[in-house]
């Protein structure tokens, strides 16, 4: 799920050099960065993570750099675009799977 968001959001499509597969890219950014932050608190050597500079820099052999501002930033702004897609009457899948999501965490039956 994380490295199917990743592929479609802009920052990090962007951030992706010419020629590169976006997938090694999210795979490498979902397992050196967000399950070494999870699950121990660090990045290893592959993420760095600073406070200026682009949101996301990519290069060989498999070595991000993470603006955590302009990181947040953008997440930020991703989120609230959610958040208003599901007030629109069309978006009732939106909403189901929200619903589905929230209901799975909060334990309560299918």
């Amino acid at each position: 799920m994380i490295k199917g968001f990743l592929k479609n959001w802009g920052p990090f499509t962007r951030a992706i050099p010419a020629d590169n597969d976006p997938e090694i890219w999210a795979k490498c950014m979902y397992l050196n960065g967000r399950c070494a932050l999870h699950h121990s608190a660090s990045t290893d050597g592959n993420v760095t993570v600073g406070v200026s500079g682009e949101v996301l820099q990519f290069s060989q052999p498999n070595l991000i750099r993470i603006n955590r501002t302009g990181f947040h930033e953008e997440l930020k702004k991703t989120f609230a675009a959610y958040l208003q897609e599901l007030t629109e009457v069309d978006k009732v899948e939106l909403r189901r799977n929200l619903k589905t999501k929230m209901d799975a965490i909060c334990s309560l039956p299918a």
